[in-house]
């Protein structure tokens, strides 16, 4: 299935989830950087950008920790962790920016985020480009086709 979206020039977005299911984190990472381009005559201009900034891990706390095991299936958000991981970083994200569990991504865990915080390394922090709307592209990767 082939979506079309305006903004200066048109690109394509088309996915398939049995695709998605079956891909790694770099494979999924190359397949959203492929496919959210802008293709002008020249180039291609990403309309996002895969976070992975390291911060402390005194920097995490219950409440600001997302990880697939507290994000919510069916696009349900998120809740406070459980625990925090053992590692001595983690990755930041700010609020909205868009969080992606690569994790059996059939349990559609997206997320909008509300808040500045801090991700576990399963999931992939996507961050709209400046002239992108961050609510538009979490509508994108929470399509079906996508998801």
């Amino acid at each position: 299935i082939e979506k079309e979206i305006y903004k200066n020039e048109i690109f394509n977005v088309s996915f398939n989830i049995s695709d998605i299911v079956t891909l790694n984190k770099k494979e999924i990472r190359n397949l959203i950087i492929d496919k959210f381009s802008i293709k002008n005559s020249k180039d291609k201009e990403l309309i996002i950008h895969i976070i992975s900034k390291k911060t402390p891990i005194e920097n995490a706390t219950l409440e600001n920790y997302i990880s697939t095991e507290n994000m919510i299936n069916d696009f349900g958000g998120v809740q406070n962790a459980e625990k925090l991981p053992t590692t001595n970083t983690v990755n930041a994200f700010v609020e909205n920016d868009i969080l992606f569990s690569n994790i059996r991504t059939y349990f559609k865990k997206v997320w909008h985020a509300k808040f500045d915080g801090t991700v576990s390394q399963d999931v992939l922090t996507f961050r709209a480009k400046e002239n992108i709307i961050s609510k538009f592209l979490y509508y994108i990767l929470c399509n079906p086709e996508f998801t």
